[in-house]
C-alpha cells in the first residue's frame, strides 16, 4: 500500500485515481512498467518523476 501511495504522490494523484476506470493507455502502461521495476529501484523512479514534474511548468498549472 505504501508503494501505491508514493506512486500516487509522485504523479500528483489521489490513490483512488490509480484504480479508476477513467485511465488513459499511457497511464496504464506507466503503471505496468512501474510494477515490473524491482522494489529497491522504485524510490529512484519516484524521484525521477518528481524531478520531471518540478521542471515542467505545465505540471504546476495542472496541479
Amino acid at each position: 500500500m505504501a508503494t501505491y501511495l508514493q506512486y500516487a504522490s509522485a504523479l500528483n494523484l489521489e490513490l483512488r485515481d490509480l484504480f479508476s476506470e477513467d485511465v488513459s493507455e499511457v497511464e496504464i502502461d506507466l503503471l505496468r512498467a512501474f510494477r515490473r521495476i524491482p522494489e529497491s529501484k522504485r524510490p529512484e523512479l519516484l524521484a525521477l518523476l518528481r524531478l520531471v514534474q518540478e521542471n515542467d511548468p505545465a505540471s504546476s498549472e495542472e496541479a
